[in-house]
């Protein structure tokens, strides 16, 4: 599965299922609890420190929109609280595709 691929980081495996019609409609339909919360399979990848490439895949798939998050993490917050820090090329990607992510306060952190 793909939450199962993200979460052994088998980022082949991601690719692979990033690449059929059927996996990139999960990566933009299905969401996934982390610490209680209701998560896109974009933040599940950035916790995971995903490479760059996966990254731009889970962007270009169309994520449904975070608004509704209880704490408002971001997938940028997820990529900045998980250890180590994200590749600076991560960051530039999800700035780029969310750029009001960088005013949105958040709630909690997420641990």
């Amino acid at each position: 599965s793909l939450r199962r691929s993200i979460q052994k980081e088998r980022w082949q495996d991601v690719r692979h299922i990033l690449s059929t019609e059927d996996g990139k409609a999960r990566a933009r339909t299905k969401s996934y609890v982390v610490s209680d919360e209701s998560v896109t399979a974009l933040h599940l990848a950035c916790w995971h420190k995903a490479p760059a490439d996966v990254v731009h895949m889970l962007i270009i798939t169309g994520q449904p929109m975070m608004e509704s998050m209880p704490n408002h993490m971001s997938p940028l917050h997820f990529s900045m609280v998980a250890k180590p820090t994200p590749s600076p090329e991560v960051v530039r990607l999800l700035l780029d595709a969310f750029p009001h992510d960088v005013s949105r306060p958040t709630s909690r952190v997420m641990g």
